[in-house]
């Protein structure tokens, strides 16, 4: 039977794993056809493998690194028309149902283009585990993250060659991030997705990349995310500020947060596609329990923690290396629109999911003291509209903001602005006035404080999930809340 597939794969020097990654293709569970485009290795590939069936080898006479190979094989691929061209690294392996379950994806999709999927990261010393990696799985998800960095691992992508033929080779402008700049043009021609399972294992160093390689990898993504900018977009311009704040923080700073990161549980993307891409695995395992009584066991997610520190840890980096004062040209603006929910004493409780929506009286009473210290006007948003129509930025300003109408911003803030003399600015959703609307997050705080076990339905089925202690109420709530934030409404 004709293939359908044609895989590309570029290799050099990977005496010591192509074996078995040319295996894991040819162990597809459908019928494929491997391009192996050898970039000039020491040991020709062919000399490696031999003639295995099914493999087409492509040896360059010179290296030219990973994109021209990339290309190279292309230009051999497209001719021969096939109905999709996918990924796939030298020292990466990839399930037998890779490819059916990507293939079954887009004949469900015929709206996207373009498809990856998740990936377990494996110690390339060792082959131990060191994380799972669940990017989003929905195009707009996916073009939010891209703001930041690649979220598509590059050895998972599968397209349809009609879609690689439009967009074109691979940039060679971009020598250490070219798979970033790739899907960066893809995202913004054809719809992607990634399929919500792990279908590939990935290997990573364990030593990390060379500070020279990392410095390299910075900067391509920075010009990148240049290139590709919209200004209208808030995550475009985070995207860049954590781009050049990761050129000032410490490599070994770096280093921690990322073991950190991996050393929690459901690590790796956020936590509602880690639940999702588990959920689907354990399925295909025959491991979800069917009946409506079963129990679930939730791994105790920490991605709001991981992002606090990483976010206090780049702060204070930025701070104390003097680094602010270079960035404030670039990205410090001409105001601010400071938007708060809570103000309020704080509490005991030690189940407090919410908290970082509150701050205290004492805590707002500081930041008005602080900001006229530093001779930013505290503005109404009235006052802010006509110095930026009029664009009368001589001075800076901040303007403070109350979303929900919450009855403690009366009880709490208001004494505080009113003292202060500091305007403000009230946003109320009109169904919470009506009582229509519900708050749901701490709806779900509320529920999950008051139960030991809660049950509820999600993916088709009747989970009962236990939260008898602080731990598990913390686990909980993080699991459901961003598996309800990503719900299609």
């Amino acid at each position: 039977m004709p293939a359908d597939i044609a895989v590309l794969m570029a290799a050099y020097n990977a005496d010591a794993t192509i074996r078995e990654a040319v295996a894991s293709i040819l162990a597809s569970s459908v019928t494929v056809d491997l391009f192996v485009v050898d970039d000039c290795s020491r040991v020709p590939v062919e000399a490696l493998l031999g003639s295995p069936p099914g493999v087409t080898f492509i040896r360059l006479a010179r290296n030219g690194g990973l994109a021209a190979a990339l290309n190279a094989g292309l230009r051999h691929i497209l001719p021969l028309n096939y109905k999709y061209i996918a990924r796939m690294d030298a020292d990466d392996v990839s399930y037998p149902h890779r490819f059916a379950a990507q293939i079954a994806f887009l004949e469900r999709h015929p709206e996207v283009g373009m498809v990856g999927s998740g990936a377990r990261f494996i110690d390339d010393e060792t082959g131990a585990l060191v994380m799972y990696y669940a990017p989003p799985r929905v195009h707009q998800q996916i073009r939010d993250a891209l703001y930041f960095n690649n979220c598509f691992v590059h050895p998972t992508w599968l397209m349809r060659s009609d879609v690689m033929a439009r967009l074109g080779p691979y940039s060679l402008d971009y020598t250490a991030a070219e798979d970033y700049e790739f899907v960066r043009r893809a995202a913004s021609q054809v719809v992607l997705a990634n399929v919500g399972e792990y279908l590939l294992d990935y290997r990573i160093s364990s030593g990390g990349i060379s500070v020279s390689k990392r410095r390299r990898q910075l900067l391509d993504r920075l010009k990148i995310q240049l290139k590709y900018r919209d200004a209208t977009k808030w995550r475009c311009w985070a995207g860049i500020a954590k781009t050049l704040l990761l050129f000032v923080i410490p490599r070994k700073v770096v280093s921690m947060l990322k073991a950190e990161w991996r050393s929690w549980p459901s690590h790796g993307g956020d936590t509602v596609n880690a639940g999702v891409y588990q959920a689907q695995n354990e399925r295909l395992q025959g491991a979800l329990p069917q009946a409506t009584g079963s129990g679930l066991q939730i791994h105790q997610a920490k991605p709001m923690i991981a992002k606090t520190t990483i976010v206090r840890t780049g702060l204070e980096t930025l701070y104390f290396s003097g680094a602010h004062k270079f960035m404030r040209p670039f990205v410090g603006g001409v105001g601010a629109i400071l938007m708060l929910h809570h103000v309020r004493p704080p509490r005991s409780d030690a189940f407090q999911p919410n908290r970082q929506l509150e701050v205290t009286p004492g805590y707002l009473e500081r930041v008005i003291e602080r900001l006229r210290q530093m001779q930013v006007d505290l503005i109404s948003l009235d006052e802010m509209h006509r110095r930026m129509t009029e664009r009368d930025f001589g001075r800076r300003f901040a303007c403070f903001t109350f979303d929900d109408g919450y009855r403690d911003n009366k009880e709490w803030a208001y004494p505080v602005l009113k003292a202060a003399q500091v305007p403000f600015a009230l946003y109320i959703a009109t169904s919470f006035p009506d009582r229509l609307g519900k708050l749901w997050w701490l709806v779900l705080e509320a529920v999950i404080a008051r139960n030991p076990r809660i049950a509820l339905p999600m993916e088709g089925e009747e989970r009962h999930i236990n939260c008898a202690d602080v731990d598990a109420k913390r686990a909980v709530f993080e699991q459901l809340y961003w598996w309800l934030r990503g719900l299609q409404s």
